[in-house]
């Protein structure tokens, strides 16, 4: 952890793999590996190299849902990282991501973050009407948090509901004033769509 801490991913990867060896039951090693491997990939602008890196971080979540099959964050985190392997290298990847989405909600239904995530990347993967409906679930079980009301109004710009993703805006200012400063910075995106008379007011 220091290491990380320190910025030299490289030594944390060889004591987390040599902690995972040790206490191969407890996922949180093989978790803080993958996350480690997956660091240095979004570092490295070669895709091979990038490529190899996320199977390092594939194979350390593989050992962390053996080790703990019911830790629903192994599942969430899988889906993160290949999330981003969908994204930057290699499309095919998008289903294992979003499959473990769903096997996350299925070991804890109730946690609104688990649908934080999944909508994100349903949105990344352009099925935006799914995006939406976790979203909305998520609300539904948590609706104080202001940064989910900031991801639905991307989900629903991305789907050019610009009105409707104004009053997602609204509605997170409303719990946290500092969203205004994010807003402000939203701005020159907005008025590319046509969003002046909204942004007035």
């Amino acid at each position: 952890i220091e290491f990380s801490r320190n910025n030299q991913p490289n030594k944390a990867a060889e004591a987390f793999t040599k902690a995972a060896t040790l206490q191969p039951r407890w996922s949180i090693y093989s978790n803080y590996l993958a996350r480690t491997y997956f660091r240095i990939a979004q570092g490295v602008p070669d895709p091979k190299q990038k490529k190899f890196l996320l199977e390092a971080s594939a194979k350390a979540l593989k050992d962390a849902r053996e080790a703990e099959p019911l830790a629903y964050t192994n599942y969430t985190l899988s889906g993160y990282i290949y999330s981003y392997w969908a994204e930057q290298v290699d499309k095919s990847k998008w289903d294992e991501a979003l499959k473990f989405y769903e096997s996350a909600s299925v070991l804890a239904p109730r946690i609104p973050s688990v649908y934080d995530d999944w909508a994100m990347s349903l949105d990344k993967a352009g099925k935006r009407t799914e995006a939406l409906e976790k979203i909305d679930y998520a609300l539904s079980l948590e609706n104080d948090y202001s940064p989910r009301y900031i991801l639905k109004a991307i989900i629903l710009f991305n789907m050019r509901e610009n009105e409707q993703a104004l009053k997602e805006i609204i509605a997170a200012t409303r719990l946290d004033s500092g969203v205004i400063t994010q807003f402000s910075n939203w701005s020159t995106e907005l008025k590319k769509r046509g969003m002046i008379e909204g942004l007035i007011p």
